[in-house]
C-alpha cells in the first residue's frame, strides 16, 4: 500500500535530525539535512497531479499565467501568481510547480526551526505528522503564507513589531487570512503576559461568536472565494476535538516548564487561539475548509512547543511522554492520510 510512503516520510523527519545531532563534523551536519529536505521536497514536488483534491486546480493557474497582464487580472493573490508567473518562465511542467511550492514552505520551516527549536528532530515530526507538510498538497497558497508566518514567530519572541507586521503582509501575498496574525500585534506592542492574555481572549470570546457572521460577510464581500466561509456544511468535530486534548496537554506541561519559559508561554498562546478558532468554527457549522484552516496558522506553533516540553522532563517519565506522544500523533498521521484531501493512493507522475 502506498501509505508505507508517507510512514517513510514521518519515520525520516525524526530519525533523520536524531542522527545529525550526533554529528560532530558541521559539513556533514550541513550536507546531512540538505539530502533530508531533497527528500521532502521530491516527495510532495514527484506526485501525480490526482494526489491532493487541489492539485489540478494549482496546476491550471500556474498554466495560465503568462504574462503580467494575466497575472493582475486574475483574482488569486497578487504574490502567488507572480510566483507561478516567474517559474512558468521556466516550464510549465506540474513538477516545476510543485517543486517551487515545497522548496519555499520547506525553506521557511527550516529556517523557523533552525532560530528557535530546542529539539530540530520533535520539531519535524510533529511538521509531518500534525499534517502541516501533507498541507502542501492541497492548500499550495496557504500552506506557504503559513510558512512564512512560522518563520515569523521569530519575530513575535523577539517582539520586533515591524519585522512581524512585515512578515505578515508578505504572507498575506499568497494567502489574505495570514491577516489574521495581526491578532498577535497586542501582545508584541502591550508585552501582556500569558494570564492576562488568556483571560482577555476568555472575556472577549462572546463578541466574536456574536461578530462572526458579520466577519464572514466583510470576507465575502472582499473576495467572493471566501464565500466557502459561510456555508453550513459542518464537520471537523473529531479534529477540534483531537487539538483540544492537545492544547490542555502542552497547557498540563506548563507546570513543569522552567527552561524556556517565556517562550513556551508566547507560543502556548498562540495555540490557544487556533484551538478557539477551531471551535468557534465548529460551533457556528463552518465549512471544515475555511475557518479551521484559518486555525493552521496558529496551531504551527505546536512545532516549538513540543520540543521545549521535553527539555524540561527528565529521565524515565521524559522517555515515556515521548513515546505515548509520538504513539499518539503517530495514529491521527495514519488516520488523516487514510481519510483527509485524497492524499491516497500516492502515485509518481507518469513522467517518471
Amino acid at each position: 500500500m502506498t501509505i508505507f510512503y508517507y510512514f517513510f516520510i514521518l519515520a525520516l523527519s525524526f530519525l533523520m535530525p536524531r542522527f545529525l545531532s550526533n554529528v560532530k563534523s558541521g559539513y556533514l551536519k550541513k550536507l546531512g539535512y540538505l539530502c533530508f529536505f531533497i527528500v521532502l521536497v521530491l516527495f510532495c514536488s514527484m506526485r501525480d497531479i490526482s494526489v491532493g483534491t487541489d492539485t489540478a486546480s494549482y496546476y491550471h493557474y500556474y498554466r495560465l499565467v503568462s504574462s503580467l497582464e494575466v497575472v493582475f487580472s486574475t483574482d488569486l493573490e497578487i504574490g502567488y501568481l507572480l510566483y507561478n508567473w516567474f517559474f512558468l518562465k521556466f516550464s510549465s511542467s506540474l513538477f516545476l510547480l510543485l517543486l517551487s511550492i515545497s522548496v519555499f514552505v520547506i525553506f521557511f520551516v527550516s529556517k523557523g526551526v533552525e532560530n528557535y527549536s530546542y529539539s530540530p528532530s520533535l520539531s519535524y515530526f510533529v511538521f509531518v505528522s500534525f499534517g502541516f507538510y501533507a498541507f502542501m498538497f492541497n492548500g499550495a497558497r496557504q500552506a506557504m503564507a503559513a510558512a512564512v508566518l512560522f518563520y515569523a514567530f521569530k519575530f513575535y519572541l523577539e517582539n520586533r513589531f515591524f519585522p512581524f507586521l512585515a512578515a505578515v503582509i508578505f504572507a498575506s501575498l499568497f494567502h489574505q487570512t495570514a491577516l489574521s496574525f495581526i491578532l498577535l500585534l497586542p501582545v508584541i506592542v502591550f508585552g501582556f503576559s500569558f494570564n492576562f492574555s488568556v483571560a482577555a481572549i476568555i472575556a472577549l470570546s462572546p463578541f466574536f461568536v456574536l461578530s462572526l457572521d458579520g466577519l464572514v460577510g466583510y470576507l465575502v464581500r472582499m473576495d467572493d472565494r471566501y464565500s466557502t466561509y459561510a456555508d453550513a456544511a459542518g464537520g471537523g468535530e473529531l479534529y477540534v476535538l483531537f487539538i483540544s486534548l492537545i492544547g490542555l496537554f502542552f497547557y498540563w506541561s506548563r507546570s513543569y516548564v522552567e527552561r524556556a519559559s517565556y517562550e513556551y508561554d508566547r507560543l502556548l498562546l498562540v495555540y490557544l487561539l487556533g484551538v478557539l478558532i477551531s471551535v468557534f468554527a465548529v460551533l457556528v457549522g463552518g465549512n471544515p475548509s475555511g475557518f479551521l484552516r484559518l486555525s493552521f496558522y496558529f496551531l504551527y506553533s505546536a512545532v516549538l512547543l513540543v520540543p521545549i516540553i521535553f527539555v524540561n522532563i527528565k529521565g524515565n517519565v521524559a522517555a515515556l511522554l515521548v513515546f505515548l506522544f509520538m504513539t499518539v500523533m503517530t495514529i491521527y498521521y495514519v488516520y488523516s492520510v487514510i481519510n483527509f484531501s485524497g492524499l491516497l493512493p500516492y502515485k509518481f507522475a507518469s513522467y517518471y
